[in-house]
């Protein structure tokens, strides 16, 4: 009887053996990209030092990360086609695709470059839930084939984490034991040996042989029927009601939407789109109600939620411009829209538009001058070019010292912009304003740790500009926005002889209006009228802004409140004329226990002249 049991255990030690000879016969390209990611992370001894001089070394490794599930599209798209060759041209195709990102990546301290990797990533394992089935209509297949995918990324990280941990529980045991002397290094060494050797071949070995055969499986597992069932829908559904509690309180108090509530939103989409993903086809079989309510109302009850976003994604665009994280929210809004109004319209069971639409959202918005990170850049870097044209700072494309005295508000403005520029977007982002021999001269240098905040204070000191980094931020402001409460109008302007409307924002502080100009002093919170280039009047509004606050403080409200005319309205008069200022959006800073103007106040001046 025992040596039953172990001819039957070698029996199936060869059987695993040679399924794991197999996968190497079968997907031999994705398994040398996780041989040399593994070989140049144990190469590299000093990883954590990310400098150009090893750029190459990390580079490597990140391109063989990305040939994993590049690789397995190719291979699992030509697997289907039947003609000889095949396996050789996935492998060539893939080694291919990834030379040439390699080649082409380029090393900066950007985040840009970090969003790129990320969204390559992302989009590549969306490329491969699908590639078996590009050309083919099983819908059943399809999702069989994800599941299976979800089980081996599941099983495979868990394995690889508990062999990495074992590993690391019998070194320390030998060095207590034996007082071993073993180098840290060892152990970055065997965590990249779990990450991209054990746990990708873990992950191939469980791919489907014949992926032709799934059509015909009927499986529905039952821990993935409990889990998705009685754990992700309840904890979608939940979510759904917390937003929708959340979005009747602002329209019940006339408020604006906190700044996390897009990715709240987004979040709240993708989960519930992966939820629906999970939900086997004979949903309706199952005895539980709120399955089959979410199946049917989930793209129904997004609509609403994804109106609250676009409002809130509006009002910070228009205030401080595009950034990456603003044209991402924007970009899986409008997705999760076309999503919903596709299954709504359509009533189309069809599961594999949702990976093939996001990858193809997320190629667009990847490359292009229309890119997230075209566009954000063009957003952020005009602003900043503006200010400096405005304030003479940047005459005819040639940077000089500043012939003014900065405001705290412009100060913060300027280094804001530039901060973001170097941060997100790498020194050679600003060469256009301030010229490529000051860009160079910090290049030169080498700094051991380079940082965008002291890069940008080099670069504006070197104009005569204080830079004001995080910190001096956050001790001197606190920026505080007010919004008009549209209930409260019409307006009355009965009795006035002018109506001018007016937009401070970011570095406009001058308005010219026919015969009337404005300007607002930010610094010393006060608004001039001209009229056929004589002063008419300067109207103080620190007295407002003080009792604005304290309106704030009574209510309770902490950012983004409506508020009605009569509070957002200041009455001025002269000798000589009347005026009512109507303000529909303020805001405003406060320094060293002082509310002042920020850079951005938009409404309605009403002008009466006296008759003398």
């Amino acid at each position: 009887m025992r040596g039953g049991k172990m001819y039957l255990n070698k029996i199936i030690l060869k059987l695993k053996f040679n399924e794991t000879f197999i996968s190497l016969l079968r997907f031999p390209v994705t398994l040398l990209f996780s041989f040399i990611a593994t070989f140049l992370s144990i190469y590299m001894d000093r990883f954590y030092q990310i400098n150009s001089d090893n750029f190459h070394i990390v580079n490597g490794i990140m391109s063989c990360a990305l040939g994993i599930p590049l690789s397995l599209s190719f291979y699992l798209f030509f697997e289907r086609l039947k003609f000889k060759g095949k396996k050789i041209i996935a492998g060539i195709s893939s080694l291919f695709v990834i030379l040439i990102y390699y080649y082409n990546s380029s090393f900066d301290h950007s985040l840009n470059n970090i969003y790129k990797y990320i969204q390559i990533f992302i989009l590549l394992h969306l490329v491969l839930s699908f590639s078996p089935f590009i050309l083919k209509k099983e819908l059943n297949g399809f999702w069989q084939f994800n599941r299976i995918l979800l089980q081996r990324i599941s099983l495979s990280i868990f394995y690889s984490a508990i062999i990495f941990i074992f590993i690391m529980i019998a070194i320390q045991t030998c060095i207590y034991l034996f007082e071993f002397n073993v180098k840290s290094i060892l152990y970055y060494n065997i965590f990249f040996f779990c990450l991209f050797i054990i746990q990708t071949w873990f992950f191939v070995l469980g791919i489907p042989k014949n992926i032709n055969s799934l059509n015909t499986i009927e499986l529905y597992p039952s821990f993935l029927k409990f889990f998705t069932q009685n754990i992700l829908v309840p904890i979608v559904l939940s979510y759904f009601i917390i937003l929708y509690i959340y979005m009747f309180k602002i329209l019940l108090l006339w408020d604006l939407p906190k700044g996390l509530i897009g990715w709240l939103v987004s979040i709240l989409g993708i989960l519930g789109i992966l939820t629906k993903l999970l939900i086997n086809k004979d949903f309706n079989k199952s005895s539980t109600k709120w399955v089959v309510f979410f199946s049917k109302y989930f793209h129904f009850l997004m609509f609403p939620l994804l109106g609250m976003l676009f409002i809130g994604l509006y009002l910070r665009i228009a205030d401080y411009g595009i950034t990456e994280n603003r044209y991402i929210l924007l970009v899986l809004a409008l997705w999760l829209l076309l999503i919903s109004l596709f299954y709504v319209i359509s009533k189309s069971k069809n599961l594999k538009i949702i990976p093939i639409s996001l990858s193809i959202v997320f190629l667009i918005s990847l490359v292009g001058p229309w890119s997230i990170y075209s566009l954000s850049f063009k957003s952020q870097f005009n602003i900043a070019k503006s200010f400096l044209i405005q304030n003479k700072i940047l005459v005819d494309n040639q940077i000089q010292k500043s012939p003014i005295s900065l405001t705290l508000v412009q100060r913060q403005l300027i280094s804001n912009k530039i901060y973001y520029l170097i941060e997100n977007h790498g020194l050679d982002s600003v060469k256009e304003i301030f010229g490529e021999k000051a860009i160079n001269a910090i290049k030169v240098n080498k700094y051991k740790y380079p940082d965008s905040n002291f890069f940008a204070k080099i670069l504006l000191d070197g104009i005569g500009i204080n830079y004001m980094d995080q910190w001096d931020k956050e001790q001197l402001s606190d920026e505080l926005f007010f919004h008009l409460n549209l209930r409260s109008f019409p307006l009355d302007i009965q009795n006035y002889d002018t109506l001018l409307k007016f937009n401070f924002y970011e570095n406009e502080n001058k308005i010219t209006i026919e015969n009337f100009k404005l300007e607002m002093h930010q610094e010393k919170s006060e608004l001039s009228i001209y009229k056929d280039q004589k002063l008419i009047i300067t109207i103080p509004l620190e007295s407002f802004l003080n009792n604005l606050n304290s309106v704030r403080v009574k209510d309770d409200a902490k950012e983004n409140q409506f508020y009605n005319i009569k509070d957002m309205t200041l009455h001025f008069e002269s000798k000589n004329i009347e005026v009512k200022l109507i303000f529909e959006h303020l805001s405003i800073i406060k320094m060293n226990g002082i509310f002042k103007l920020s850079v951005y106040s938009e409404g309605t001046i009403l002008i009466k002249e006296k008759i003398k």
